[in-house]
């Protein structure tokens, strides 16, 4: 039990209050305690003062002040005027005063006549790559995390929290790690912990990285959300989430008035979120919506311009997305949902080998570090082609392992040869045949593969596997007129296509060895089968498939 104090009180009677550890008065008489709590009381005061200093600095002002961001603009390239066009975009996005000729650049990238009289709450930056909107998209979420006073906001232990929500987390690390870098440079003494997703700051602000699911965002206080990449958010079923994120956000929002939605992305097809809310809010003097759309050259004047100038020469189309910033009009998806799962034969997931059948298999390699390692393994049964196993080997993996893995699988089903593409030289063939199993390189570009493929699913002539991953994999793969005239199957930016190849590339195998030929006689012959009426509607499914399937050949020549 510690000893009472020894000091009287004004009173003249005893303070009784417990004395510190080691000692005969209590803290308050103590003068060293004493001291420490008067100093302890001015510091945060200090922190106070100087944190309704920065309550005081708007934005612009901001990023030209050495003691803020001014410095780290240089950093990233050039001085401040080099950036005049972000300039303009940051102040119609907090409503500040424009110039004539801001006036004027604002009109021009936004579509706009008149300027934002009050905070925007909803920004859709359509930026060419490297443009720059990684690093801005940054620069507003610190902005706003230290530069606004959002204790009016917050509940007594409530915490308010800035998102960084991307396709996956190691995308949403690219605005993560300029934020990281911009609080360690400049702010160092904000910054109370951090973890390897999450930023915890010293006025109850969390800055934290979220996956595109709508379900892990909802029951939070946001005051503002970075949506990284959002034309090329993908979900498990293969569609873009955006709109139901969105959707979820935007209660977490609506307590706080000067929160702020921050969308980011390079444009690509005409479909999705970022179509819908460019097509219904561009130009459209929307009091709550900005939408800001731009070429890299513009925003990012020291960008190298002949490289920019050589990737239109190489793709127009592509480079008009990437680096023009504009929505491309021929992307389509070549594999609709529908049809993949006419072909999937539900619940089977593997077909164990059998002495009378002859197999084929297909493989499609990896270093380990990235991409998936895949095989499949497919026999034919009159005109049927079908999918008996497909395995995939998730990265980080041993490349060494799983093709003996592999080869040990391929014996199982008697295939003593494996078909693949030409990945790292000689190296698959060696490793298959150190293992007994020969290595041939394919002779189709994985497009080919793609496209033949495509026919043979319109056909109904490939009995698929029960497969997530697959059925997925082919809804995210996108076809493209390239140039010389020839079309391109690839898979969009940011998803993978190691299963769908695999099954592409074994069924392809199997038909250019089968006697089929899909000509016209043969392809009417396989329109579904209808009940016999005087006449069938249009939209019934006899007449959607033979127009596909009708459509398909006039496009490959065939009629």
């Amino acid at each position: 039990m510690k000893r009472p104090c020894k000091q009287l009180k004004n009173d003249g009677t005893p303070c009784k209050a417990p004395a510190i550890h080691g000692g005969d008065l209590c803290p308050f008489h103590d003068p060293v305690s004493r001291a420490k709590a008067l100093s302890k009381r001015e510091e945060k005061k200090v922190v106070a003062s100087k944190n309704l200093e920065l309550t005081m600095i708007d934005i612009i002002e901001a990023i030209e002040s050495d003691d803020y961001f001014r410095p780290l603009l240089i950093a990233e390239g050039g001085d401040v005027k080099s950036w005049k066009n972000w300039v303009v975009c940051l102040k119609a996005i907090f409503a500040l005063e424009m110039t004539n000729e801001e006036k004027r650049i604002y009109s021009e990238f936004t579509g706009n006549s008149e300027v934002p009289q009050k905070l925007l709450k909803e920004i859709y930056l359509i930026i060419g790559r490297r443009g720059g909107k990684s690093f801005i998209s940054a620069l507003i979420a610190v902005y706003l995390a230290l530069f606004k006073d959002w204790s009016k906001c917050l509940k007594a232990g409530e915490q308010g929290w800035i998102f960084v929500v991307a396709s996956d987390r190691q995308q949403a690390r690219v605005v993560h790690n300029y934020i990281k870098h911009m609080l360690a440079k400049q702010f160092p003494d904000k910054v109370e912990k951090e973890l390897t997703e999450s930023i915890s700051l010293t006025n109850n602000i969390i800055i934290e990285v979220r996956t595109a699911s709508w379900k892990g965002v909802r029951g939070y206080t946001i005051i503002a959300v970075i949506c990284d990449e959002l034309a090329f958010w993908r979900g498990e079923d293969g569609a873009n989430p955006g709109s139901e994120i969105i959707k979820a956000l935007r209660p977490g929002m609506i307590t706080v008035p000067e929160s702020m939605l921050i969308a980011i992305s390079t444009p690509f097809a005409k479909n999705g979120i970022l179509w819908d809310i460019y097509d219904k809010k561009y130009g459209k003097n929307d009091k709550h919506v900005l939408v800001w759309k731009a070429p890299t050259v513009v925003m990012n004047p020291t960008i190298d311009k002949g490289e920019i100038d050589r990737a239109y020469e190489d793709d127009p189309v592509a480079a008009g997305a990437e680096w023009g910033a504009e929505f491309r009009s021929s992307v389509t998806s070549p594999f609709d949902p529908e049809d993949i799962k006419a072909v999937r034969m539900e619940g089977r997931r593997i077909q164990l080998p059998r002495l009378e059948i002859r197999y084929k298999a297909f493989v499609d390699p990896t270093g380990g570090k990235v991409d998936s390692f895949t095989l499949g393994i497919a026999h034919q049964e009159d005109e049927y082609i079908i999918l008996d196993r497909l395995e995939e080997i998730q990265a980080p993996c041993d490349p060494k392992i799983v093709t003996k893995e592999f080869s040990e699988i391929l014996k199982e089903y008697r295939c003593h040869q494996v078909v693949g593409d030409k990945f790292a030289g000689n190296w698959c063939s060696g490793e298959f045949r150190d293992n007994g199993i020969r290595y041939v390189n394919v002779d189709k570009t994985k497009s080919e593969l793609y496209l033949i493929f495509q026919t043979l699913v319109l056909s109904r002539l490939v009995v698929l596997l029960d497969n997530a991953r697959m059925a997925t994999q082919f809804q995210l793969l996108e076809r493209r007129p390239h140039v010389g005239g020839r079309d391109t199957i690839d898979h969009i930016r940011g998803q993978k296509d190691d299963v769908a190849n695999a099954v592409a590339g074994v069924c392809v195998i199997l038909y250019k060895d089968s006697h089929l030929k899909l000509g016209p006689e043969y392809m009417a012959q396989r329109m579904p089968t209808t009940v016999h009426t005087s006449s069938l509607s249009i939209n019934s499914p006899h007449e959607q498939q033979k127009s596909r399937v009708l459509q398909k050949l006039r496009d490959e020549g065939v009629i």
